[in-house]
């Protein structure tokens, strides 16, 4: 059932890159994040804010948004350029074509 739910998620995500428009999106700042696990193991992730602007209906919308970037240590730097897919009607959550592509494999 999880793998289902999971190969659902990951084909909308697919359909979302190559069927919306992109942005390119600017890596402004890096964080560490912390969560634990169920046995109380502490582990680290990367927080990164990324500027972008995106364009709905002849619109553009300028965005400031703090995403998970994955695993710390972190393959992004500040400063860099990624593709992203943002949301049609909101800045919440843009899908990092990198990342997508990483689950492809």
């Amino acid at each position: 059932m999880a793998l289902t739910f999971l190969a659902i998620v990951h084909f909308g995500n697919m359909w979302r890159v190559y069927h919306f428009a992109h942005a390119t999106a600017i890596v402004r700042q890096l964080q560490v994040g912390i969560y634990y696990g169920k046995r109380g193991q502490k582990y680290q992730y990367t927080i990164g804010e990324l500027t972008f602007v995106r364009q709905h209906r002849g619109q553009t919308f300028r965005c400031d948004e703090r995403v998970d970037l994955g695993d710390f240590p972190s393959k992004y730097a500040v400063g860099q350029q990624l593709d992203v897919v943002p949301r049609t009607g909101t800045c919440w959550h843009p899908l990092i074509v990198d990342m997508v592509n990483h689950w492809k494999r």
